[in-house]
């Protein structure tokens, strides 16, 4: 009874992959607004053999 409960209760979270990092060069003005930008960057795909496939581009 209290275990089903505690079961439904409980959010499910989305998978977390991996982090990467990015520079991006912007003023420091730019960061006092409240802007958005998107960013777009190409992703590498590797082989099994851990050589690039190809790039994946993402934004």
């Amino acid at each position: 009874m209290f275990g089903q409960q505690a079961h439904h209760a409980r959010r499910q979270q989305a998978a977390r992959g991996h982090d990467i990092e990015i520079e991006v060069a912007m003023f420091l003005e730019e960061t006092l607004t409240e802007q958005t930008r998107t960013i777009s960057y190409r992703l590498p795909v590797y082989n099994i053999f851990g050589m690039v496939e190809s790039e994946t581009p993402k934004r």
